[in-house]
């Protein structure tokens, strides 16, 4: 399966786990919405800052969450990202999928792209590891990035 193949599969598995299943227990939802916080890279270092909003929702021990927002990176390899991102991510446990549709450009050229991702998250931190998959394969990376959501518990 090529990589085309991949990210289908993971967003076939991204759209058809962000809801909890149904069940007897009550499913509890918590705004998303304010500053998102992101720290990593692989061989390089990116901080990044923006702004989200979104619904965190849980159900016993699965939960799924859609985060909706803008952002920028900054990537010591003299590159900008712009992430306009719509997240989603599913799960159960801690282990979580997403997706998110990153912008790079750098002094000489322009790109744009997607973004599979795979982690673990508990709360309003997440760990993922992503590959970023753009038109101008320049810009295609590995990523391991630390995300603080800004998901409000305890308002409901």
């Amino acid at each position: 399966m090529g990589r085309m193949g991949m990210v289908v599969v993971v967003l076939l598995i991204t759209i058809l786990g962000t809801s909890p299943p149904a069940c007897a227990e009550e499913v509890q939802t918590y705004p998303i919405a304010g500053l998102l916080l992101s720290v990593g890279g692989f061989d390089y270092f990116t901080a990044g800052i923006g702004c989200a909003r979104g619904e965190y929702r849980v159900a016993g021990g699965h939960f799924a969450a859609s985060v909706y927002g803008i952002g920028i990176e900054y990537k010591t390899i003299q590159e900008v990202h712009a992430r306009p991102f719509a997240r989603l991510y599913g799960g159960s446990g801690g282990a979580l999928l997403g997706i998110s549709a990153p912008v790079a450009w750098d002094c000489h050229s322009f790109a744009v792209g997607i973004a599979p991702e795979i982690g673990v998250g508990f709360a309003s931190m997440n760990i993922l590891y992503r590959y970023n998959i753009y038109l101008n394969r320049a810009f295609n990376c590995h990523e391991i990035v630390i995300n603080h959501i800004p998901v409000h518990f305890g308002s409901e």
